[in-house]
């Protein structure tokens, strides 16, 4: 799954970069139910000029994840399996 993100308009002219990360440095919660890694916002240590919060969240089983939504917009795409979120159910493979 590969993500692009806009630059803001007053940095759209800036110079190209790419910063790498390896997999330890890539911030990881394990709960009962699911496995969080986050790729950027919070912990992460990739720099953004836009705000996000990008996690890769993978179920262990039936459960139940938590997130508080900051105050940007939000996307979910959900690779396999279905979601249900404030009682409203989603199936795979679709944002």
């Amino acid at each position: 799954l590969q993500f692009w993100v806009a630059l803001p308009v007053h940095l759209e002219d800036m110079d190209p970069s790419f910063h790498h990360h390896g997999h330890d440095e890539i911030p990881r919660l394990n709960g009962e139910a699911h496995e969080v890694t986050i790729v950027a916002g919070g912990a992460s240590p990739l720099r953004a000029h836009s705000p996000m919060t990008f996690q890769v969240v993978k179920a262990k089983g039936e459960g139940v994840y938590s997130y508080s939504a900051p105050e940007f917009e939000l996307a979910v795409y959900l690779v396999k399996g279905s979601l249900t979120v404030e009682g409203k159910s989603f199936p795979g493979n679709q944002m």
